[in-house]
């Protein structure tokens, strides 16, 4: 493990009171400054006031000289004023800011950041979980305009990333502003850090006090320091919020910060989340695939496309270490995702004061086993509890901000143009139609397609997810297509059915008629006040199923074979109803719906059994697969007509956010 550099100890910056939780590390400390939004500065005034001035500003950590040091690589702090103001008057006075540190202003820099309010069973032992630094050294007038320039934009970006770019804000500032404005550098020549985490403590005899321990509820009341939502000006003409607000299209980079805070307030205490980026996919050789992120970490970073080389994220309950937490819930600077070949170093030390941790990995095989690897002698070596991050993460993903809904909103009519688009045409081959939609979702606004599409002529359509799409489409037959695009990491779903040569026949519309009323239906739902879940929704299609396949003739009432029941012999009813059941299960052999978003099935550790609550955002899918079986209808067999669009739930009516893609028999046609 590499060894970090720390201030000396001297006897002005020597934490005495509590020393364990001191640090002197510079990485630790600077972080602290960084994350403040406002430091306090005090020094002296001069001989004749006895008192001494404390002032509030605003303070980074930066070095001119070496711009690309990071914070754990001696630093100064930067501060910036106008030129009538004390500390710059008396830094740029003779002797108090040109020249060696006999002659610069001593200044100290402090901050405190509060992570926590911590309940003890008596309010003596009440107390914070906090975080605070204290900085000594030397200020002085920055004189060369070019590290005026470059501390301005330094400070300037530390509000609000990027600020400081021609487009985001009228840069370079004018001579008059320049002239204005002072730029302190301070040389920092020792500095401390004091941090308390973890949970109350007290009195022996107290705790022994059986009355009050069962009266008196203790614990921490997590203290999250969050941006509300963007309030323009009077005078702001420009239409929603500027690219430098904003890490993916629509979504600020203070929404992405108040997620990671929900996460670590979710957290239990003393608990560390570890969540990897996707690795990059090698289909041969030095060709890889198209780099898809790991839904997790885009969901909580923001980081989405050429995030590969942004291998880590660590975020902490707020109560385990000084690191994780200001890096990554910081709301001035986004921080930054550790490199995976930094993990040997940093994670032990994080990990010491840990009870538990959440580990949060790419789905199904993108596992990189290279972090894996590295991660697991480590968490050997400190014995935690490991416990999946999906479960808690889900709790959040699922309920989707306004956002989000845009997103899904823009995916879901462009890609519903695009396939109605697709329905005024005719293709002669699979291939061509799932061409022609790839090039539609794009050219009409979406990054690409959501998934590989189903694009299925007549009984292909009955292989659930048959995609080959290589077959030729014949006339007097269906074509069905499930696609989708997607805009900014968010999924659409849609699925259409219609003739190849624009003519329905009187079984195809019969059948597709039965199903769109199901789809209807179903639809109708999914609102909040229904107080409905996916699995009942479920059992609501196959009923209204049942009925439509009724009346067209299709026998649902027997004819499977029996099935030993050890347990219990089966009235006449339930057996009829069993066999009704597994009938209907031959026609429609999937669930109605799933959870949609990042991923096209989302948040997979949610349970279906949980109420449909406004913000959820599903996909309603109800269908009938007729195979070849004599048993069926003869007209009917070799054809399946499904119908899917993507709903978002809303407390008193759905919002269809694919209704683009036109369904209604005369306009399929």
């Amino acid at each position: 493990m590499s060894r970090s550099l720390t201030y000396p100890k001297l006897g002005r910056n020597t934490v005495n009171r509590l020393n364990k939780r001191a640090t002197y590390d510079l990485e630790s400390i600077h972080a602290i400054i960084n994350e403040a939004l406002v430091v306090h500065i005090s020094f002296s005034p001069g001989p004749e006031d006895p008192f001494p001035t404390i002032l509030p500003m605003i303070g980074v950590m930066g070095s001119f000289e070496h711009p690309s040091a990071g914070p754990d690589e001696p630093l100064d702090c930067y501060l910036h004023g106008h030129v009538s103001s004390r500390v710059m008057s008396l830094a740029h006075a003779p002797g108090g800011g040109s020249g060696g540190d006999s002659q610069a202003l001593p200044i100290c820099v402090a901050a405190t950041l509060v992570d926590g309010i911590v309940l003890s069973l008596t309010p003596f032992s009440h107390s914070y979980n906090y975080r605070s630094a204290v900085l000594h050294g030397y200020a002085s007038v920055v004189t060369s305009d070019e590290e005026k320039l470059w501390a301005t934009e330094l400070i300037t970006n530390s509000v609000v990333r990027d600020r400081y770019r021609a487009g985001n804000s009228r840069v370079p500032p004018k001579k008059a502003e320049m002239d204005s404005t002072r730029i302190l550098r301070i040389r920092v020549v020792d500095g401390s850090g004091k941090v308390r985490v973890g949970e109350p403590h007290d009195d022996k005899s107290d705790l022994e006090d059986e009355t009050m321990v069962n009266s008196v509820w203790t614990g921490v009341l997590p203290v999250r320091e969050t941006f509300g939502p963007p309030q323009p000006s009077s005078y702001n003409r420009v239409d929603g919020l500027p690219e430098h607000i904003h890490l993916t299209p629509g979504i600020t980079a203070v929404e992405y910060a108040g997620r990671r805070a929900e996460l670590a307030a979710k957290l239990p205490l003393n608990s560390v989340a570890i969540v990897s980026a996707s690795a990059v996919k090698y289909r041969s050789g030095a060709v890889f695939y198209p780099f898809h992120q790991n839904p997790y970490f885009f969901y909580l970073t923001g980081e989405h496309y050429g995030a590969q080389s942004r291998s880590n994220l660590q975020l902490s309950s707020g109560q385990v270490s000084m690191n994780p937490m200001p890096l990554q819930l910081s709301l001035r600077r986004p921080g930054k995702a550790g490199d995976i070949n930094e993990l040997e170093a940093l994670l032990p030390d994080i990990l010491a004061a840990a009870r538990e941790v959440h580990l949060g990995w790419p789905p199904m095989d993108e596992r990189p086993s290279s972090i894996g690897t590295r991660l697991r002698p480590i968490l050997q070596r400190v014995d935690l509890k490991i416990r999946p991050l999906e479960r808690i993460v889900d709790e959040l993903r699922v309920f989707k901000s306004a956002a989000e809904i845009a997103n899904m909103r823009t995916a879901g009519k462009a890609s519903g143009r695009a396939i109605t688009k697709a329905m005024g045409q005719r293709f002669g081959t699979e291939k061509s139609l799932a061409a022609f939609l790839e090039y539609q979702f794009k050219e009409l606004g979406c990054d690409g397609p959501a998934y590989v599409p189903v694009v299925a002529g007549g009984q292909n359509a009955l292989g659930i997810h048959y995609v080959r799409n290589d077959d030729r489409l014949h006339d007097g037959d269906l074509v069905l297509v499930d696609a989708g695009g997607e805009y900014g990491g968010y999924a659409s779903d849609i699925t259409r059915c219609w003739p190849v040569n624009g003519k329905f026949s009187a079984a195809h519309k019969d059948l597709y008629e039965a199903v769109l009323t199901v789809q209807r239906h179903c639809i109708s739902l999914c609102r909040q006040n229904a107080q409905i879940s996916l699995r009942q929704l479920h059992e609501a299609a196959e009923e209204g199923l049942r009925d439509q396949l009724t009346q067209l003739g299709f026998d649902l009432s027997g004819n499977v074979r029996w099935k030993l029941l050890s347990i219990c012999i089966l009235r006449l009813e339930d057996h009829q109803a069993l066999m009704g059941s597994q009938a209907l299960a031959k026609l429609f052999p999937h669930q109605v719906g799933h959870y949609i978003g990042l991923d096209l099935h989302d948040t997979p550790a949610y349970p279906t059994r949980r109420v449909l609550n406004a913000g959820n955002c599903i996909a309603v899918e109800p269908g009938v697969y007729v195979p070849d079986d004599d048993r069926w209808p003869r007209h009917f067999r070799r054809m399946r007509i499904q119908i899917e669009d993507t709903v978002c739930v809303q407390e008193e009516a759905p919002l269809v956010l694919t209704t683009e893609a036109v369904k209604e028999v005369g306009h399929v046609i």
